[in-house]
């Protein structure tokens, strides 16, 4: 190996290794969101809020009702569901664990 390619293989390690340190203290949240009857919502507005910082996240699941929010810190969250002509549904207390993606399939309420 050419000493010319040494700092570039450093730095693509260092580079690698900063990647996965980054993501070790954190978690995730996914799931689906479903009305009364089970059928999926696509469009709605998953929002989470840390009990402990009040730091938000908020995402859209997608046409087949599903979302991810990735790299949260640990801690107890307040899970929000917001979609047109659905009623506002919460789940709280949910607590996210490092290295752990919690798994849900939130209903909604049902209409407005």
């Amino acid at each position: 190996m050419k000493l010319k390619t040494l700092p570039i293989l450093f730095l693509l390690i260092f580079l690698t290794s900063i990647t996965a340190f980054a993501q070790l203290g954190t978690a995730g949240i996914n799931g689906k969101v479903l009305d009364s009857s089970g059928a999926t919502i696509g469009g709605a507005t998953v929002t989470v809020k840390n009990r402990d910082t009040s730091q938000t996240r908020e995402v859209i699941s997608n046409e087949a009702g599903s979302f991810t929010i990735k790299s949260l810190p640990p801690g107890t969250y307040l899970l929000t569901l917001e979609a047109p002509n659905f009623a506002k549904t919460s789940i709280d207390n949910l607590i996210v664990r490092v290295g752990e993606d919690v798994s849900i399939r939130a209903k909604t309420c049902g209409d407005k």
